[in-house]
């Protein structure tokens, strides 16, 4: 897991928000329930900008979590969700 940061945001395949931690199988989603919700393309951009994480960074932990060696893990990492 060559430079890859603590945890960055994404927008999965099926177009959910989520947060992806460095090491760990999966993802955990995010609810991003408010009035007028933003681009979430636009949402993780700006998030992963802010923490300095890459594109390519994004990818490759995309990539990692959804992996098929990871695949029983698919289902969420953590049964907790997030709300923005």
């Amino acid at each position: 897991m060559k430079n890859l940061p603590e945890f960055c945001y994404t927008v999965l395949p099926t177009g959910e928000f989520a947060m992806l931690h460095r090491g760990h199988p999966g993802y955990c989603p995010i609810d991003i329930s408010l009035a007028g919700a933003p681009n979430i393309r636009d949402l993780a951009d700006k998030l992963n900008y802010q923490f300095g994480v890459t594109k390519e960074q994004e990818a490759n932990m995309l990539a990692e979590a959804l992996s098929e060696q990871n695949a029983p893990a698919k289902a969420i990492i953590e049964q907790q969700e997030f709300t923005l």
